[in-house]
């Protein structure tokens, strides 16, 4: 790549994680909108008229943002992913895709981000039973607990940075406790 087509800002891989029904999407959508960055979502992988959670399905989705991950490393692009891991092993293989291209290639090396939104177990099971899908309680404590067992951590899971966001009970509206762009490192 010459340095005339070399993006002049690096871009960013921002990685929002938390258990189901902590905000991810919300966060996700501001953010896609404030920063004009596309969203990859296992959601829009899963498949039409599955309505819980399934191991199969999950892997699929799970592949498919994979997949849309390595197109825009490829080319150099900045992206959020809504649901990037609450296992470390997940975690850690999406940073790995992104460092991995970076070295091999001469694409600008990547700032990679966590986003953790934080949210209470009773506030996300009362968010889930209020969707037009819930998945059962069992689904959602057994992705908060794993999430709570291996939390993020920048130095483990390989980010540049590890933001927290608080949207557990009592958390305002989104714009008064979401963090500006300065803090997250994305371009405006």
């Amino acid at each position: 790549m010459t340095e005339d087509h070399k993006p002049s800002v690096r871009p960013v891989a921002l990685c929002l994680m938390g258990s189901i029904a902590a905000g991810k999407t919300a966060v996700a959508a501001f953010l896609a909108a404030r920063h004009d960055t596309p969203v990859l979502s296992p959601d829009q992988f899963w498949e039409r008229g599955q309505e819980t959670y399934s191991w199969e399905c999950s892997v699929r989705a799970w592949a498919g943002v994979m997949a849309e991950v390595y197109e825009h490393v490829k080319l150099g692009r900045s992206f959020l992913v809504d649901a990037a891991g609450h296992s470390r092993a997940v975690r850690r293989e999406l940073v790995q895709v992104v460092r991995a291209w970076d070295h091999r290639t001469g694409v600008p090396r990547y700032r990679v981000v966590g986003l953790w939104v934080q949210a209470d177990l009773e506030t996300c099971l009362s968010r889930n039973r209020e969707r037009g899908r819930p998945q059962p309680d069992e689904v959602v404590r057994g992705y908060w607990e794993q999430l709570h067992r291996e939390p993020p951590d920048a130095r483990l899971d390989g980010y540049d940075r590890l933001v927290t966001l608080n949207n557990g009970a009592g958390a305002g509206p989104l714009g008064d406790w979401l963090p500006t762009a300065p803090i997250l490192d994305l371009p405006k």
